[in-house]
């Protein structure tokens, strides 16, 4: 498939196998169907919008690149690696990313969850936002995740999110919207935001 294609499937059984192999598309569509990576990586790298209601599964990784927003509706049950290196990632609905995956928001990039309380992420995710990253919390969300790290530090443990929020961690370096993050553990050089 051509790396500047976007990947569009149809709802039902509609499926897109990787059999492994590191694959780039511009962008991932469809009321469903499903992308099996296997042990392969996906790169999405588009500069519009699109939104894709399937299912992503295997033990290979996803990055998001290109400027623009993909929003995951479906059940992804991937255990690899998820990386938004550019634009936006967003998780509409319950077991959006329900591997446990690791988490990383680069930059520059953005991840939203708008799913009211929690499920969009599996509870051992870990969640990695580098310094100019931000995650964005949609009022009523209140996601648990086994571990958060802020730039360079790790966060203790209990509620993160936005000065709009509630939580009694609270940052506008990092966080948008009036939802919250419950961090379960810490582990390693720790960091507290006043």
């Amino acid at each position: 498939m051509p790396a500047t294609g976007v990947l569009t499937l149809g709802a039902g059984t509609a499926t897109f196998d990787m059999n492994g192999f590191m694959q780039t598309i511009g962008g991932l569509a469809g009321a469903g169907g499903i992308v099996n990576l296997g042990a392969g990586a996906l790169i999405i790298d588009q500069s519009g919008s699109t939104t894709f209601s399937g299912d992503i599964t295997g033990s290979g990784s996803l990055t998001k690149a290109g400027s623009g927003t993909l929003t995951l509706g479906g059940t992804s049950t991937y255990t690899g690696d998820t990386a938004v290196i550019n634009g936006t990632l967003v998780l509409a609905d319950s077991g959006a990313l329900s591997g446990a995956t690791n988490i990383i928001v680069s930059a520059g990039a953005a991840m939203t969850l708008q799913r009211v309380g929690n499920g969009s992420l599996n509870d051992q995710s870990i969640i990695r936002v580098v310094a100019g990253g931000k995650v964005n919390l949609a009022d009523g969300v209140n996601e648990n995740v086994k571990q958060l790290f802020l730039g360079s530090g790790n966060t203790v443990a209990g509620t993160w999110g936005s000065f709009e929020s509630s939580a009694k961690h609270r940052t506008d370096e990092y966080f948008t919207g009036s939802g919250m993050m419950t961090v379960e553990e810490y582990d390693g050089t720790l960091l507290i935001v006043r």
